[in-house]
């Protein structure tokens, strides 16, 4: 009599099988789907003059760099701009920081503007740290006089920053909890990226939460999850009313400036 060679399959194997496929495709296709969601290079329009300046990054990249020097007390302002931008459709934001006095820094991203290269999460990081850096030492700007902004995927890198060095104020604006989470309803992805939540409370200064209450790309949700994982004790909340995701400043106006100046300069 022959047995029944017949394999049972474990229904546990099946599920751990699902659970590490599932894994794999979001370390691999979901990192890359979030970079081509984040990563937006527009066309280069603008000239380079005598604003610009070149920071050599770790790798000996050629990192394109703005800076204006502002007339009022000292302060700096780091500029990053969104995900679709490069230092020239930034420049209107740059300048109206200039004109109130602020000096201003602005970098190109690998792959954006004027410095060349793909960009990625770490080298964008290690790029923002040698412009730091630079400005830092070559302009003698003191780090009790600097702020950083960032906007969008901008502050996805403000907030590293501000993680690694110790400057005086942090405005985040119209961005995300992580970039997973910013489109998927879950509370932990393998693989997530530009992880804003979690790296909040490695942050010590005040810092300017802005977000539009109608932003359709990046609802003003995460802002509030991001509030409360820097501590509503130092960080602040200024919601634009109708604002969506590209016009905070324009919808807000002449308020959306009295309430950053009021910020950097008067916070304590």
């Amino acid at each position: 009599m022959q047995r029944d060679r017949t394999k049972v399959i474990n229904p546990f194997n099946v599920v751990l099988a699902l659970v590490v496929g599932c894994v794999i495709f979001f370390v691999i296709f979901g990192r890359q789907a979030a970079e081509g969601m984040l990563f937006q290079p527009p066309s280069t329009i603008y000239e380079l003059d005598e604003s610009f300046l070149t920071v050599e990054s770790g790798d000996g990249t050629a990192v394109n760099v703005f800076w204006a020097e502002g007339s009022g007390d000292g302060w700096t302002v780091f500029y990053f701009y969104g995900s679709d931008e490069d230092i020239g459709l930034a420049m209107p934001r740059l300048r109206s920081y200039q004109l109130k006095g602020f000096n201003v820094v602005c970098f190109d991203y690998r792959g954006y503007g004027h410095t060349a290269g793909k960009p990625s999460e770490p080298v964008l990081y290690s790029d923002a740290e040698a412009v730091y850096d630079c400005i830092i030492e070559a302009k003698g700007v003191p780090e009790s006089k600097i702020a950083l902004h960032g906007r969008s995927l901008g502050a996805a890198l403000a907030i590293e920053l501000a993680t690694r060095r110790s400057p005086a104020r942090l405005i985040v604006e119209s961005t995300f909890r992580s970039a997973y989470r910013a489109v998927l309803p879950l509370n932990w992805v393998p693989g997530d990226s530009f992880e804003n939540e979690k790296k909040a409370e490695k942050t010590n200064c005040p810092v300017l939460l802005i977000h539009g209450d109608e932003d359709a790309m990046f609802d003003v949700g995460n802002s509030l999850v991001l509030q409360e994982a820097f501590g509503e004790d130092r960080a602040m909340l200024y919601r634009v009313a109708g604002a969506g995701h590209r016009n905070v400043a324009e919808q807000s106006g002449v308020a959306y400036w009295r309430t950053v100046e009021q910020f950097i300069r008067g916070a304590k």
